[in-house]
């Protein structure tokens, strides 16, 4: 009688039932599936991140280059980056092969801007004369009574598509402005 009242009151200690086991086991599932998620979600990004740095530092690199020698690519001029980037790094095997995915497109354009004509030389950036019309014009008086100047520049613009997607938006655009006048300013050796 002794063990059936112990048994009627409790004092044995009792073990988990197989489905507590199995609801623990199951939660446990969960949430590591859910942190499995997360954790290859945040390497995606990461990835993504570190290749469009690397992307950027080519392209940045290839414009520099055209910007230095911008009198020898044509306008619409374009390729893939292993071809311009691959052969100015040095770039061998797989390491070239790599930016075979990303192409090139150059975008030339000569304008006629107005500037202000100044002792310093610094040029202003006008879209209309005092009228208010649009002027590309050799020369037309400024709200200051200077002499605004036709300026001829070339507009260098590079755009960076991927070569298996059929994107209208590419993923990279680089411009800046040339004066074909006064030539490029190069660092000397």
């Amino acid at each position: 009688m002794s063990s059936r009242s112990s048994r009627a009151t409790g004092a044995t200690p009792r073990g988990f039932t197989l489905l507590e086991v199995l609801c623990a086991f199951a939660i446990l599932a969960a949430l590591t599936g859910m942190l499995t998620v997360n954790f290859v979600q945040n390497v995606e990004k990461g990835v993504t991140a570190l290749s469009h740095r690397e992307l950027r530092e080519a392209a940045d690199t290839i414009f520099r280059k055209i910007i230095y020698e911008w009198e020898e690519y044509e306008d619409g001029a374009g390729g893939t980056l292993d071809e311009i980037y691959g052969e100015f790094a040095r770039l061998k095997g797989w390491e070239r092969d790599r930016w075979s995915i990303y192409r090139y497109l150059l975008v030339k354009e000569s304008k006629t801007v107005v500037g202000m004509a100044q002792e310093s030389d610094e040029t202003l950036f006008e879209s209309q004369a005092e009228d208010g019309t649009s002027s590309s014009s050799s020369s037309a008086t400024g709200e200051d009574g200077g002499t605004l100047q036709g300026i001829e520049l070339v507009r260098i613009k590079i755009d960076i598509y991927r070569t298996d997607e059929s994107a209208e938006k590419p993923l990279l655009t680089l411009v800046t402005w040339i004066d074909p006048e006064h030539g490029q300013v190069r660092n000397e050796r």
